[in-house]
């Protein structure tokens, strides 16, 4: 079966899903502030890109949340739940949603929303998209971006090969919409802040293959480069 994937935050979500729940947790407090800067500070430095934030730092602060909240009375899953029954719907952008389920229905493929976020909170956000989605996150002891989030997909058992559609806002998803340009296609999601480094490979992409396309997250108009 032919596959849409969806990048989470800043794509298929208004923002950062993640970001969102980690704020939920220590507001809530699961999360210690000491747990909750630091993640912060990571957070911050994973927007520059993969030469600035490494795989043992995404393990790292991800091992030391998921022990966390899995310490609470309702362990992290039900930490994820709680969120997503309070927040879900209003994190999820409603253009962006709406093209996919569109395209969904266009194609007869199976949607796939893969996050380098938690796979707890991956699998609580189940209940905000149509039954069939595939969700995929991050095991805390998995990097889940670059080439991470192929790995991520693989062991859930998602064939590569099949993948119809990749779209991401962020440069750490390259080879996700690498793969999307060479088998299918790639939507550049471009926001108010948006990651230029994965623009400039869209144009410079859609010159030789005339397959990737921009996708503004306000709206979900798709237009060429």
């Amino acid at each position: 079966m032919k596959l849409l994937i969806f990048d989470l935050d800043e794509t298929m979500a208004s923002g950062g899903a993640g970001v969102g729940f980690i704020e939920y947790a220590h507001r809530s407090n699961y999360l210690s502030t000491q747990i909750y800067r630091a993640f912060m500070n990571s957070y911050d430095i994973s927007l520059k890109g993969r030469d600035h934030y490494t795989k043992e730092d995404d393990i790292q602060i991800k091992g030391a949340i998921f022990k966390a909240l899995d310490a609470s009375p309702v362990g992290a899953r039900g930490v994820a739940d709680e969120f997503v029954a309070l927040h879900g719907e209003e994190c999820i952008n409603p253009a962006i949603k709406e093209l996919a389920l569109r395209e969904l229905q266009q194609t007869g493929a199976r949607l796939v929303i893969a996050s380098g976020s938690p796979d707890y909170l991956l699998e609580a956000f189940g209940s905000v998209f149509p039954e069939g989605t595939k969700l995929i996150g991050a095991p805390w002891h998995s990097p889940g971006f670059d080439v991470g989030k192929l790995i991520n997909l693989e062991k859930a058992g998602i064939d590569l090969t099949e993948v119809a559609l990749a779209a991401s806002d962020s440069i750490n998803d390259l080879p996700l919409m690498k793969l999307g340009a060479k088998t299918g296609r790639a939507w550049v999601v471009s926001r108010s802040e948006s990651d230029e480094k994965l623009i400039r490979w869209g144009v410079e992409q859609n010159a030789k293959t005339q397959n990737v396309f921009l996708v503004d997250h306000n709206s979900g108009r798709v237009s060429s480069f």
